[in-house]
């Protein structure tokens, strides 16, 4: 009978213990979009109107895709493939490191966004908001990461790229578990990062309920992980391209070095390693030219006008053939490949050889003339080597509005010989080098203007003097400078002349420059051209008021003078920083002016700097610093000296041999030649 009864408690304990604990599940699952563990700042950007919900609606999601009903206006990271489950590397499938994206209803795996609280871009108050969708309630230690490609060169293509880090710059780790943070990480060219900044996770993330919709991970309960941290950590601006991979890891940790347990939007019983899987997840990810159309989408990667497939000779280099998750131009598996310069991408699909594939290349040959001109199209005013239009199509990423373009492209846009598009703007700049100078002394050789060629390929520069430069004026082909022989026969004035240049592809183009010298000789460099100098070699003369620096400190004259009188030379003065038209003051009161201490590295507001001899007499006596001070160190202070007439420079001796000695006595009003006096 009491092992009956025993039995029968046993079994009501673990029957109210299953009740309770389904009790909690059903909780858990009945709320999907309530936060059920939120962060404690003080404004929280991950929930900006405090409600406790990250629906916008303030209730349960009502179903289908959740991105739509986020509080948030969260952007999806790009997914190769919906996310599998039990694709892990390492931990329980669909459980804490697992990410879920839902093939059912189209929700992701990771969202980001950028907050702007004063609307204001890159004044440093933005912040960077993470959402990760995971199967089931994290309550150990596991690591949920964002890693980001800032440079946007990755694997071969990146020279930092190493085993385990294929070209990561930044990871924005979420650490679960006892004593842990949120980390942001500086990853270039490592797998161990260097700490960027630490945040508190009870501050910086919270937790909420995803909808229940998982077909490959029956009866999980899915949850939102959202951390934030400041985006000047990251070191990006709020409309730098960049590109993103998440992960999970099964301690509270980075992903890189082959730690990663799960990777977003990549089958891994498909795709082996863990470097392999982050090359396709960021490739998935890669908005080039950043449009909004993932260039995987897009039929123009660069916007030059000219279709990717065009460029490319009928081959979509950003397809991805044999589904290995590296687009064509950089899959060393792709039929013919060649890289004779190691840098990761096919030469078959780099005219130049840059590291930049064409179609993602504006100057395909390198020639310096940008291919939408090269192809006949026009180009935009504010998106150098763009097709010139109004905006982008939202599904294949072509320029609209635009007049022009993708009508096919030239042999010019592969030849680095001719750039004869460009022409009519060789010249791409003059450079006026004594425009109206208040202050010039041309000297022989001083170069006037300098000429440039857009394409850098001018084989040749003629200079068409007519009557308007003095014989002898010449420019160089080489360096682009004008040059008079004898600086005399040129007067100030305006110059009109034309220069003609011709280029590597045979183009001509004459440009009109105009000219202006001001040849103003200034012998004394007082700031003032001889012409209207009143002493040409007194740079003292006229006399200037102090603070005046229309000087020329380099001037051998003008150094030498001392226009304010003060025994300090000029050149001296304008080396010490102080004024060389106004003599300074006496802080100190030692008879010293102040010009003159610093000049010789003395203390200007100490009196006793410089030491003086004894009979000294130069000081002002009225000066508070001076009388206060003791410079002789015998206990009575120059002042007092001073009025008793003792030497305020020199120690007395002791006349009466009673231990104080005079200038003390005399201070003291006791008789210095009495040894009784004072009374001791």
């Amino acid at each position: 009978m009491s092992s009956y009864i025993h039995l029968s408690k046993s079994i009501l304990l673990i029957v109210l213990m299953l009740t309770q604990f389904s009790l909690i599940n059903s909780i858990s699952a009945q709320t999907p979009g309530q936060i059920y563990s939120p962060a404690t700042p003080s404004t929280n950007p991950m929930d900006p109107n405090g409600d406790g919900w990250i629906t916008t609606s303030a209730s349960t999601f009502t179903g289908g895709n959740e991105l739509p009903e986020f509080e948030i206006p969260f952007i999806e990271v790009p997914q190769l493939t919906g996310e599998p489950s039990a694709d892990l590397q390492t931990g329980a499938s669909c459980a804490a490191s697992e990410i879920v994206s839902d093939p059912i209803t189209g929700s992701a795996g990771g969202y980001y966004y950028i907050s702007d609280p004063d609307g204001t871009p890159d004044n440093g108050d933005e912040f960077m908001i993470f959402r990760m969708r995971i199967a089931r309630q994290a309550n150990g230690a596991f690591g949920y990461s964002f890693l980001f490609d800032t440079d946007i060169a990755f694997g071969a293509a990146d020279p930092n790229s190493i085993s385990g880090n294929p070209g990561f710059e930044i990871e924005v780790i979420y650490g679960s578990g006892n004593n842990n943070d949120v980390l942001v990480e500086n990853v270039d060219g490592t797998t161990s990062g260097t700490n960027i900044s630490t945040y508190d996770p009870d501050i910086n993330s919270q937790r909420s309920d995803a909808l229940n919709t998982n077909a490959g991970c029956v009866g999980d309960d899915p949850i939102f992980i959202d951390w934030y941290v400041p985006l000047s950590d990251i070191g990006i601006t709020t409309t730098q391209n960049f590109r993103i991979a998440v992960a999970t890891a099964t301690s509270p940790s980075s992903a890189l070095g082959g730690s990663a347990s799960d990777i977003l939007g990549v089958d891994g019983n498909t795709i082996a390693s863990d470097d392999d899987q982050f090359v396709a997840a960021i490739y998935a990810s890669s908005d080039f030219d950043g449009d909004g159309i993932l260039d995987s989408d897009d039929l123009d990667d660069d916007n030059d006008g000219i279709t990717d497939l065009v460029e490319s000779g009928g081959i979509d280099p950003s397809a991805d053939n044999d589904s290995d998750g590296v687009p064509n131009y950089l899959d060393a598996d792709f039929a013919g490949f060649v890289d004779a310069n190691n840098d990761g991408v096919n030469d078959n699909f780099d005219t130049d050889l840059d590291g930049i594939a064409d179609h993602l290349d504006t100057d395909a040959d390198g020639d310096g003339c940008n291919d939408v001109l090269e192809a006949g199209f026009t180009e935009s005013g504010t998106m150098a080597g763009e097709l010139a239009g109004t905006g982008y199509n939202a599904t294949n990423g072509q320029v609209t509005g635009n007049t022009d373009g993708y009508t096919g492209t030239s042999s010019a846009v592969t030849d680095s010989g001719d750039s004869s598009a460009c022409s009519p703007t060789d010249i791409e700049a003059v450079y006026v080098v004594d425009a109206a100078q208040a202050v010039d002394t041309y000297t022989t050789g001083e170069s006037l203007a300098t000429v440039s060629d857009a394409d850098g390929a001018i084989t040749s520069a003629v200079l068409a003097n007519g009557t308007s430069l003095p014989a002898g004026t010449s420019l160089d082909p080489v360096t682009g400078e004008i040059t008079v022989s004898d600086p005399s026969l040129l007067v100030a004035g305006t110059y009109t002349v034309d220069i003609t240049t011709t280029d590597a592809n045979g183009g001509t183009t004459t440009q009109t420059v105009t000219l202006v010298f001001d040849p103003i000789i200034d012998t004394d460099g007082d700031g003032i051209g001889d012409g209207t100098d009143t002493a040409p070699n007194n740079p003292c003369d006229p006399v200037q008021a102090a603070g005046y620096t229309g000087y020329d400190a380099t001037n051998a004259i003008w150094a030498a003078a001392d226009c304010d009188g003060d025994g300090v030379s000029n050149g001296d003065e304008d080396t010490n920083g102080t004024d060389p038209y106004a003599t300074s003051g006496d802080t100190d009161g030692d008879g010293i002016i102040d010009d003159v201490e610093i000049n010789n590295g003395s203390d200007q507001n100490n009196p006793c700097d410089p030491v003086q001899a004894a009979g000294y007499t130069g000081y002002d006596a009225t000066n508070a610093i001076w009388a206060a001070a003791d410079c002789d160190g015998d206990g009575v202070s120059n002042g007092d000296e001073d009025t008793n007439g003792t030497d305020p420079y020199a120690a007395s001796g002791d006349t009466d041999g009673d231990g104080i000695i005079d200038d003390v006595e005399i201070n003291n009003g006791s008789d210095q030649n009495n040894p009784c006096d004072p009374v001791q």
